[in-house]
């Protein structure tokens, strides 16, 4: 009796040990690693034309999936489910930034990209904005799920100021231009505005209807973030390495130089 209940524990020991392996073992040749990101955040990650995943982005994780032999499957949804699936231990998620409550979930790789989020108002509307307080009073477009830093965080749980939360850049444009907010929160930019007035039929031919206030509310650092419960360490010190290489290449900036060509020839 006693032989058999030892015989049992040590069988359930084993399961759980290799459980655990298999979770260490997130990413490898054979079982790949599956990567959430947001649908629609050109040029980094979008779909394409038959919803494959592309981008800066992808392009620079094939080449960085080339060099760790590590295929990654990608699963693109608006931000707000593709972090709900990776936070559950689903897989990893691109384009995330860095917060203090997030790295308690996360495992970060080293930076991946960065862009500047800027703050946009209507044309003969702008105001002096310096940082997060210049907004209070104010209504904002924003990203809905986004997480900008831990002084926005704070600020936005005060009151300090109130957000309107919507899926893309030309919806948080389009509710600008509408007078249903004051300013609204977009990536990268002038060049985030013309990409977005390009993109949506409401809005082409009006870029020049919006002012980039001069000072962004922050530059982003978007980063890999793999769930702590998925036990990767091994997998981001050689992702790490990796990303390194195709930085230290040049091969990101040939990246990043055909995308803004690309959008220069729209």
């Amino acid at each position: 009796m006693v032989v058999t209940r030892f015989l049992k524990g040590g069988f359930r020991c084993i399961a759980v040990l290799f459980a655990a392996l298999l979770l260490s073992s997130v990413c490898c040749a054979e079982q790949g690693l599956v990567i959430f990101a947001h649908d629609n955040n050109p040029p980094y990650v979008s779909k394409g034309e038959r919803g494959q995943a592309e981008g800066i982005v992808i392009d620079l994780l094939r080449l960085i999936s080339d060099e760790m032999s590590c295929s990654f499957t990608y699963r693109l949804y608006p931000w707000k489910r593709a972090y709900y699936l990776s936070e559950k231990g689903n897989g990893a998620i691109i384009g995330i930034s860095k917060t203090s409550k997030r790295l308690e979930v996360f495992d970060y790789s080293d930076v991946l990209y960065y862009h500047d989020i800027a703050v946009v108002v209507r044309k003969g509307e702008a105001f002096p904005f310096n940082s997060v307080e210049d907004l209070a009073g104010k209504k904002v477009a924003v990203h809905r799920g986004s997480s900008y830093s831990d002084d926005y965080d704070k600020a936005l749980a005060s009151g300090l100021f109130h957000v309107d939360a919507t899926n893309s850049r030309e919806e948080r444009l389009s509710m600008l231009l509408n007078e249903r907010v004051d300013a609204a929160l977009i990536g990268d930019g002038r060049i985030g505005v013309n990409l977005a007035c390009e993109r949506l039929p409401a809005l082409r031919g009006r870029a020049d209807r919006f002012t980039v206030l001069a000072k962004p509310l922050v530059r982003d650092l978007n980063y890999l973030a793999v769930p702590r419960r998925l036990n990767v360490a091994a997998f981001i010190k050689e992702f790490n390495q990796a990303l390194k290489k195709c930085k230290t290449s040049g091969a990101f900036e040939a990246i990043q130089e055909r995308y803004i060509q690309k959008n220069l020839e729209r």
